[in-house]
């Protein structure tokens, strides 16, 4: 039994009735190259079973304490079964993009089940007019909750369950879990007791000791001078469409770019990374990972700098609401600043979950994962999620938002296309460039 952190605890409170914190990634397949050309939903359930050892998330449950005295603990499910967290269905006709865009955020909308480990595996067969895709093709979503996986844990779980050839490994990872029986309330209390009463008092001790040289300066630290950003909490953000109560509605799209492309564009302004081009938030390492922030478009576009005042999502977003405001960094601390004020006291517009992925195919079961794109969470205050990633060449940027908010998602996506077609005429780079 291990209990969570604060961190992770934060994500396991939020959820209410018309949201909650989990996303995912959706991979589309091509079975062609599979054994026989084909994969059954059973060979996909066996081979999950062999790699289930991968990562402990697969088999590991919340336990709440009563009255939520304390942070939850993760126990080993006594009642694991893999069947449950694994569906099959099968995309409606016309079977196009448009049909498992629909089809995603449906399922998107509903919620986890947390009395059993917090995801879900979705089969989607049938994408047989989706564009770019072999017809036959199928798509895995994989839904888990953010209590238990961020971007980067979900992209190791990603590359756990798949190889790099298209030979069927049968090898099972060696095993030796067992289930744990569900503590029960006086165990639960008891242990709360002993945190509360003893250990948090100590915790915060040691950490005042540590804090109280700086004290005189948090009431600058923390606040900062007016309008300005240096405090730790950060400057509230003009409202726009995105600040608001989100319904239990959900609606998903995006678009594939060029990974070539987007170099060149990169190598035409000094330092610039390829977040720049999508995205233009970086942390502090220079990377943003699995940051979350708003995007802006700010900068001279006339003087060529299109790339690091802006970047593809900032461009899109413009076009598709003109009043969302600068950007701002991206990181957890602001993720749970968003969380705690919403739409009361928004920090940022947008959020951006960049997760570089292989850049080398993958397979499971024999077929071939033809591209990736992830499924973000969206909460009140930031009704507008955007997911970045990358594979074999090319960058999927996808979104989530609410219906509320985004009535016709096509039409963003479209802004997206525009986007990239703008900054190649910005920057001249011709279609199918590669860099030198």
């Amino acid at each position: 039994m291990q209990q969570l952190n604060a961190h992770d605890a934060m994500f396991a409170h939020f959820d209410n009735e018309n949201w909650a914190a989990h996303g995912g990634i959706v991979g589309i397949y091509d079975p062609s190259t599979a054994p026989g050309g084909h994969v059954r939903f059973r060979d996909i359930l066996a081979h999950l079973e062999r790699r289930l050892a991968c990562s402990p998330v697969f088999r590991r449950r919340l336990v709440r304490v009563p009255l939520d005295l304390d942070h939850p603990y993760w126990i080993e499910d006594e009642h694991f079964d893999l069947e449950f967290h694994v569906r099959h269905v099968r995309l409606p006709e016309p079977a196009d993009w448009r049909q498992l865009c629909i089809q995603i955020a449906r399922i998107d909308a509903r919620p986890l089940d947390m009395n059993r480990p917090p995801w879900e595996m979705w089969v989607i067969e049938g994408l047989d007019h989706v564009e770019g895709v072999p017809a036959g093709s199928y798509a895995i979503f994989t839904k888990l909750h953010h209590v238990a996986v961020d971007g980067h844990s979900m992209r190791d779980i990603i590359s756990a369950i798949h190889d790099l050839t298209p030979e069927l490994d049968a090898t099972a990872i060696p095993d030796s879990w067992h289930g744990e029986r569900r503590p029960g309330a006086r165990q639960l209390l008891t242990r709360a007791a002993a945190n509360n009463l003893v250990h948090a008092p100590l915790r915060v001790a040691r950490a005042v000791v540590r804090f109280a040289p700086a004290a005189r300066l948090l009431p600058g630290a923390v606040l900062g001078s007016r309008g300005s950003s240096g405090g730790l909490l950060p400057p509230a953000v003009p409202r726009t469409r995105f600040q608001a109560e989100l319904s239990p509605h959900r609606v998903l799209d995006g678009r594939t770019f060029p990974l070539a492309e987007v170099k060149r564009m990169r190598e035409l302004v000094e330092g610039a990374t390829v977040n720049d081009v999508i995205v233009n938030a970086r942390d502090a390492a220079g990377d943003i990972g699995d940051g979350v922030g708003d995007v802006g478009a700010e900068g001279d576009e006339e003087e060529g700098d299109v790339v690091a005042a802006g970047g593809l999502l900032a461009l899109a977003r413009t076009r598709g609401c003109p009043r969302c405001s600068r950007p701002s960094p991206g990181g957890r601390a602001l993720a749970a600043s968003q969380l705690a004020f919403g739409a009361r006291r928004p920090t940022f517009n947008i959020g951006v979950s960049n997760v570089p992925g292989p850049h080398v195919p993958l397979y499971m079961n024999g077929a071939k994962a033809e591209r990736f794109f992830g499924v973000a969470p969206i909460f009140s205050g930031t009704g507008l999620v955007f997911g970045v990633f990358s594979y074999c060449g090319v960058i999927d940027a996808s979104f989530v938002s609410c219906r509320r908010m985004v009535p016709d998602p096509a039409f963003l996506a479209e802004c997206l296309d525009a986007a990239f077609e703008e900054l190649r005429t910005a920057v001249g780079v011709a279609a199918g460039a590669v860099p030198a």
